[in-house]
């Protein structure tokens, strides 16, 4: 049982706010999640927890968890800065603060670095919302930490925007996966050692890239370069990513089920959502 010395959840209107301490002499993981990972009333009542908080109480880490609940607010409902206001008070005791956050978890957290005086940020395709918002935002260009910025420079949207953040930025890359990139790494074994020795200040360049390779034992590696997302692939090369691709699906060719039975999955779950809102 992992024990802590202090732990609090609460609901601040559609933002769950979790919070875990083991020891105040450490650093703080400060995490937003993103659009994918959006929770509903009754994962409350069932006790889900926000976004990457499990993983980092596992670890043994402290932790400032904010999940969306409900709606894809982006972090900018009515009144949510003022209350992380509050929140940066209270963590301002440790020696460190630690921004993890993907795609829109990305986008709050370069939008309240400032709020939390976070020191450094670890952001995996970080977006902007898909609506127009009522302030200029500014890829936290005033941020003077250190930035780890992990994205597929294939996928133009992601890079454009990963180019949009300050020069203090280190750009590690995740080829041919588009904006799936912390799936991607999560399902190669490789994205709790990128969080976990950022967190801990280790050196992560010497051995991601190797690591890496191991993207080429997935499906949307291939089904995503046969798209061409960069409008640059010849004739041949299209030809040997699909011929490639055909090899990997007559090795694995359970893996294509799989793929479609989560697809089906997402589907109900997002109509049960909607039908449950209808007679709400």
């Amino acid at each position: 049982m992992v024990r802590s010395i202090f732990e609090r959840r609460y609901l601040f209107k559609n933002t769950l706010v979790q919070m875990c301490v083991f020891d105040y002499n450490n650093p703080i993981v400060i995490t937003f999640s993103p659009a994918g990972y959006l929770l509903q009333e009754d994962d409350l009542d069932r006790g889900k927890n926000a976004w990457s908080y499990s993983f980092l109480k596992e670890n043994r880490i402290n932790v400032l968890s904010l999940n969306c609940v409900k709606s894809k607010h982006w972090f900018l409902e009515n009144g949510l800065e003022e209350k992380l206001t509050e929140l940066a008070k209270e963590i301002m005791i440790f020696p460190e603060r630690i921004g993890y956050g993907v795609s829109m978890g990305a986008f709050a957290l370069s939008n309240y670095h400032s709020v939390f005086n976070i020191n450094k940020m670890l952001l995996i395709t970080p977006t902007k919302p898909p609506f127009e918002i009522e302030f200029e935002f500014e890829f936290a260009k005033d941020f003077t930490g250190d930035i780890l910025l992990i994205y597929d420079p294939f996928f133009p949207k992601d890079r454009n925007f990963a180019l949009s953040y300050s020069s203090n930025t280190t750009h590690f890359y995740c080829y041919g996966v588009g904006h799936r990139v912390v799936e991607t790494l999560s399902e190669i074994g490789l994205l709790k050692k990128v969080v976990l020795s950022f967190i801990s200040g280790i050196e992560i360049y010497s051995w991601y890239y190797k690591s890496l390779k191991g993207r080429r034992g997935i499906e949307r590696y291939y089904s995503f370069l046969l798209r061409n997302p960069t409008g640059k692939n010849s004739k041949n090369r299209n030809r040997i990513i699909r011929k490639k691709y055909i090899l990997f699906i007559i090795n694995n060719p359970g893996l294509l089920m799989t793929k479609w039975k989560v697809k089906l999955m997402k589907s109900a779950r997002r109509i049960n959502i909607k039908l449950r809102g209808n007679y709400d």
